[in-house]
């Protein structure tokens, strides 16, 4: 099921997303439950992590648009932002908060069925690049990109993953690095060494004995050397 919320501070355009949404799910086949607000405050104060879309108002009363998707961005990095607005130039703003698409008023159903194909398209390729991982906190939805490195730490097996502003975070998972590889064949994984899972996305560099990851030095495996510059040489091809 989808969740999709709704901030849009007149009633009568509200009613009508909200027909919409109910018209495309009934079209589509897609399971979406809906939820709509009157202000970017209120879809705040209830606001949840695992929330799929946003379809919101950029000229709003007391909290707009781009404020909310700010604040909302502070936390959740993964939804969806569709921004509504009159006027074209307002909508170039919504590149800031990385908005996904816009919808010009006043939004007839066709246009609007088309941005929704365009959105659950990209939220379903966006998923085949997600994985699943048990953390501390609970389950959490991993984005494969932001992964950097997995080790093993004792009994534990620490996640690097880059943050929004370029920081790297540590997230810690329950969930033993070999089976974290197998979640992760065919991702352009490579396991370097016994603790250590990289993704070859990041490397800059390689000696005989040690990977480099940006400024992140990580054991190289002697045995494992030449299968590791296979496996880069593989990935760099691909990309070309």
């Amino acid at each position: 099921m989808k969740r999709i919320l709704i901030a849009e501070d007149q009633a009568a355009e509200r009613d009508t997303l909200t027909d919409y949404i109910r018209s495309y799910a009934k079209e589509s086949g897609h399971e979406i439950k809906c939820t709509a607000f009157s202000d970017g405050a209120d879809l705040l104060e209830e606001y949840e992590i695992g929330t799929d879309l946003i379809l919101m108002d950029i000229d709003m009363q007391f909290l707009n648009g781009i404020e909310t998707a700010r604040r909302i961005r502070r936390f959740d990095d993964r939804v969806q932002i569709v921004f509504i607005t009159r006027m074209v130039s307002h909508a170039l703003e919504g590149y800031e908060v990385q908005a996904a698409d816009y919808l010009i008023k006043p939004v007839s159903y066709e246009h609007f069925r088309v941005k929704m194909d365009r959105i659950f398209r990209k939220m379903e390729q966006e998923m085949d690049d997600t994985i699943e991982i048990r953390t501390g906190s609970g389950q959490r939805f991993l984005r494969i990109r932001d992964l950097m490195f997995a080790e093993t730490c004792a009994k534990r097996v620490l996640l690097h993953v880059t943050g929004r502003s370029g920081s790297i975070i540590q997230e810690e998972t329950a969930q033993p690095l070999y089976q974290l590889e197998k979640q992760l064949t065919g991702k352009y994984f490579f396991r370097c060494h016994s603790a250590y899972l990289i993704n070859l996305r990041f490397v800059t560099g390689y000696s005989q004995t040690d990977v480099f990851l940006g400024e992140k030095k990580i054991p190289l495996s002697r045995h494992r050397r030449k299968e590791f510059i296979d496996s880069l040489t593989v990935f760099h091809t691909n990309r070309m």
